[in-house]
């Protein structure tokens, strides 16, 4: 999932206060996007979530469930493996202001969601409670 899609997923979770789109994983301190999208400094497009554990509860915002999911869904349609690594988070680097919460509402009225590419709508099975 791309991280704006990424990104967007969260925004009506209760417990989340607030995402930010970034890039880790690189070698290349404070890389701009253009270089993210080189590939040459090693980076990938991630997204920060900070929440409150008291209203949403750290495995209820797994990368893990919901890659699970949206593979079988992907596998039902005659789609290959996500092949998006999961680990841990490394040095966390924000992306330029034009991509913080790219696809809000009027900020960029022709962005789009590479999540649709496939026309798989993805279960991301968010829950959260209260």
């Amino acid at each position: 999932m791309g991280a704006s899609g990424c990104e967007k997923t969260f925004w009506n979770t209760a417990g989340v206060i607030s995402t930010a789109v970034g890039y880790e994983g690189g070698f290349t301190p404070n890389p701009t996007y253009e270089e993210v999208c080189s590939g040459q400094t090693w980076h990938a497009e991630a997204v920060r979530v900070v929440f409150d554990p008291d209203r949403v509860s750290y495995d209820n915002l797994t990368a893990e469930d919901s890659a699970a999911a949206y593979g079988k869904k992907l596998a039902e349609a005659g789609f290959g493996a996500i092949t998006t690594e999961i680990v841990a988070a490394s040095e966390f680097y924000f992306a330029e202001e034009y991509h913080q919460q790219y696809l809000s509402e009027g900020k960029n009225p022709y962005g789009y969601c590479p999540d649709l590419g496939t026309g798989v709508a993805c279960p991301v099975g968010l829950t959260s409670t209260g």
